[in-house]
């Protein structure tokens, strides 16, 4: 069990960056270019917001990020938020970006936030994603199903997507809960569940805390490193973590059965977002090819063909043809 969620951790995780462990540099705001970290002047949402502190899409920009990357602690991260939406409240106070951003620093609970926004924005396909984790978080299914309706409907999945996100569902058994935090994860599989009907038997839930119950309980890789880390008994199960046990080599085997790979057979190009996610076939097709290596060479060989065409698009080459070999 350890194993397989070492092999999740060292091959998913190795190169993402650790998060910062330092002071906040600056207490009263956004600190001038000169003391804040490395990381904050470079980015590039922020010197437009220095440059023009009118561009509000640049403020969304520079807040999701300082909400997402790994190179702020914790504390840095708040420090920054809170700083960002008191400097851009003179500026952006009546847009529709500054509605959103203080939704997000809600929860993404504050409903009239978030409707703040909806009404305010000509281009609502942003924020449908917001709202769709809106929903799932207060437990709003009328909601769920009228906002991944409206999503789907201006911005369909693209097929690579659908595919991968299909094969997330069923990385699960049946009346699984999967938690998952990003925009990335939950609601691909809320319009896949509310649109499409598939796999309308799981329970989607936005991770924030342990669950007081995790039996038959899972996670979406994208929690990160950070989380699963806090789970010692978790194991591999496809797309998802376990919190509580992993597959057996002839669960492996059936649920990979189920995986739909057309897309991925198919296609040499691909987005780089399909590619990020791509990466997270890596280890359950390594665990096949080393349940199959001694019974079925054949079918071993499928698997790591797969492997390696994966860890070619992603630059994991070397790390793969190890754990192969191990």
């Amino acid at each position: 069990m350890k194993f397989l969620l070492s092999i999740l951790l060292l091959l998913l995780f190795r190169n993402s960056g650790a998060q910062s462990t330092g002071k906040p540099e600056h207490s009263a705001a956004v600190a001038p270019v000169g003391l804040v970290k490395q990381a904050i002047a470079a980015n590039s949402d922020y010197q437009l917001t220095r440059r023009n502190p009118s561009d509000a899409d640049a403020w969304l920009g520079y807040y999701k990020w300082v909400v997402q990357t790994r190179d702020l602690s914790a504390n840095e991260k708040l420090l920054q938020q809170k700083a960002a939406i008191a400097q851009s409240a003179a500026y952006i106070g009546s847009t529709w970006q500054f509605s959103l951003i203080n939704f997000i620093e809600s929860g993404k609970r504050d409903r009239s936030l978030l409707k703040a926004a909806l009404n305010m924005a000509a281009d609502k396909s942003m924020i449908y994603p917001y709202a769709i984790q809106h929903a799932i978080i207060t437990k709003d299914a009328t909601l769920l199903h009228d906002y991944a309706l409206a999503l789907n409907e201006v911005n369909p999945l693209p097929a690579e997507l659908f595919e991968y996100h299909q094969n997330v569902l069923q990385s699960a058994p049946a009346n699984a809960i999967i938690f998952g935090k990003g925009l990335t994860d939950l609601v691909p599989m809320a319009i896949l569940q509310t649109v499409f009907g598939i796999r309308k038997d799981i329970r989607l839930g936005y991770y924030e805390e342990r669950p007081a119950d995790i039996t038959n309980t899972f996670i979406c890789l994208s929690a990160g490193k950070e989380v699963i880390s806090n789970y010692p008994r978790a194991g591999y199960a496809g797309l998802l973590v376990q919190l509580e046990g992993a597959q057996t080599d002839p669960e492996l085997q059936q649920m990979a059965a189920r995986f739909k790979l057309y897309q991925l057979l198919s296609q040499d190009h691909f987005s780089d977002i399909a590619i990020h996610l791509y990466s997270n076939y890596l280890p359950t097709f390594i665990l096949l090819y080393k349940s199959y290596k001694q019974k079925n060479p054949m079918e071993a060989e499928k698997w790591k063909a797969l492997a390696l065409k994966i860890a070619g698009m992603s630059g994991k080459v070397e790390a793969v043809h190890k754990m192969l070999a191990s």
